[in-house]
């Protein structure tokens, strides 16, 4: 099987091919965020932190802009759970069920996310998988 190093990581060719379309996706909608305005007030934050106090103060405000990105991440997961307990369809993509679109919402604000801060999401997600496929059964879990 034909494989790539990332990171002192090495990967078969699949994987690789979803980190780098991961990555592709992740950083085209990271700029479409960015066009939109998502990013003026977080870049404004620190970008004032920085100025007021320094590289100690941005870290500061960059963990709460972090914090609020993954707020937004959860949110789009309880819409999910929601859109479940209703067994709703979604109300832009009416075809669809709000729960897969709203899951989907949290994919492209977890990418988003990836792909402001380079967190290397995509690969996390592969070294979890193979990594769970060497756990026993349900974890060594009851349920």
């Amino acid at each position: 099987m034909e494989t790539t190093e990332t990171q002192d990581f090495e990967f078969d060719i699949d994987e690789q091919n979803f980190i780098n379309a991961w990555n592709a996706l992740a950083v085209r909608n990271h700029m479409a965020m960015r066009a939109n305005g998502f990013w003026d007030n977080r870049d404004a934050i620190l970008k004032a932190a920085e100025a007021a106090g320094g590289s100690e103060l941005r870290k500061v405000a960059q963990g709460l802009v972090e914090s609020q990105i993954r707020e937004h991440i959860i949110s789009e997961i309880s819409e999910a759970c929601e859109g479940d307990r209703g067994d709703l369809m979604d109300d832009k993509l009416p075809d669809l069920k709000m729960k897969v679109v709203e899951i989907g919402d949290a994919i492209i604000r977890s990418m988003d996310y990836d792909a402001g801060f380079e967190l290397r999401v995509a690969e996390a997600i592969v070294r979890k998988m193979r990594h769970n496929r060497k756990r026993p059964y349900r974890h060594g879990k009851l349920s």
